[in-house]
């Protein structure tokens, strides 16, 4: 035998009576108050008859079932508790307004002895009254749960102690799981009695769940800022690479135009460093294994220094491409003076070239006399 509960959650605009885990009023939609039962009869407590299965369930998974249920309640016993201190603080601050009119009629009335007076200070102690007797089942109903609550973390702390800490790989196996949902489950009971003792405030677990869902919001925007970034990375790389010239012998015709432009312009800084005799332009023009020949800056330098181009012409005789670089004869003209002998000299050079990227630039390789 077991006892009913000896309240029930009763609308105030309907009536209408509920059992003890219902909020709001299926009729009206109104938040529900608890109501003390007067008489409270003994309900027989019926066996539950259980149907054969054929392929029993383990004991494990029934006790991870268990406290997923268990979880359940918990969340129950959150959102009742937090509809109670709510309805609570509510019925508190329509008692002190109440005592504030009670207190005024009083005062204005004077003491005097009016029926119309007399009865407005009667309903509004008969209001007080109904209120305060409001608060104080709610806050035995409070006290009731918060032994209840107390009780079960005092079990819960049993089955812990009872039971072996699966480590870091909790979630490997059954026994794990369960450890650590008994865990989180004596975790959020010690928070709904640091609720009911004002430790923490009622709406505690809402805040926490939209702490939650704005957390995952900004990661979310931040994962997918960072795969924009790396998309966007990729496609300027492959922009780059794309591109950079005289990347295959297979080129098309439009490349090759591109690329004779680059030779183009490649003969032109030559032509300008040896013109105002720039050492950084002329270098930067040369790869670095041509550039690390025996001599080569040097005789440049030596060629600056005991001659000075007056013109210096070029002309592509032709142009061969090749995988990775590109080859091509150049027909240079050019007009010297000599410092030495101040006489003026005309040479023709007629040179065989092979070109290479470097570093995404085109730049000379080597240099051969035909």
């Amino acid at each position: 035998m077991e006892e009913t509960p000896k309240f029930i959650m009763k609308c105030p605009k309907c009536l209408k009576g509920f059992s003890p885990d219902t909020l709001y009023c299926e009729t009206c939609s109104a938040m529900l108050e608890p109501e003390e039962i007067e008489h409270a009869f003994p309900t027989a407590k019926t066996e539950e008859v259980k149907a054969p299965t054929d392929s029993p369930v383990p004991a494990e998974s029934e006790q991870i079932q268990d406290m997923e249920v268990d979880h359940l309640k918990t969340d129950i016993e959150d959102r009742f508790v937090y509809t109670l201190l709510f309805e609570r603080d509510r019925l508190k601050e329509r008692l002190s307004e109440t005592e504030k009119l009670h207190d005024k009629l009083r005062i204005d009335g004077g003491g005097s002895q009016h029926p119309d007076t007399l009865r407005a200070l009667q309903r509004k102690e008969s209001e007080m009254g109904d209120i305060i007797k409001k608060i104080a089942h709610l806050e035995a109903t409070l006290d009731e749960l918060q032994r209840t609550i107390e009780s079960e973390i005092g079990d819960l702390n049993s089955h812990l102690q009872e039971s072996e800490s699966p480590g870091f790989f909790w979630f490997l196996t059954a026994q794990g799981r369960c450890y650590r949902m008994l865990l989180s489950q004596r975790k959020n009971k010690k928070i709904i009695m640091g609720i009911l003792s004002g430790d923490r405030p009622p709406n505690y677990f809402q805040v926490r769940r939209r702490a939650g869902m704005y957390l995952l919001i900004a990661l979310s925007i931040i994962l997918t800022l960072s795969i924009s970034w790396q998309v966007f990375l990729y496609a300027h790389r492959q922009e780059r690479v794309s591109a950079a010239p005289l990347t295959t012998a297979q080129a098309r015709d439009d490349k090759a135009a591109v690329q004779r432009g680059d030779i183009i312009a490649l003969l032109d800084d030559i032509k300008k460093a040896n013109l105002n005799k720039d050492i950084g332009l002329w270098e930067s023009r040369y790869s670095r294994h041509s550039l690390e020949l025996p001599g080569k800056k040097d005789g440049i330098v030596e060629q600056w220094k005991n001659f000075d181009y007056r013109s210096l012409d070029y002309k592509v005789d032709s142009m061969t491409l090749e995988p990775g670089k590109v080859n091509a004869v150049i027909i240079w003209q050019m007009q010297l003076f000599s410092k030495k002998s101040k006489q003026m000299k005309m040479l023709s050079q007629r040179l065989s070239v092979d070109f290479i990227v470097e570093e995404g630039k085109l730049k000379i390789r080597s240099v051969t006399k035909l």
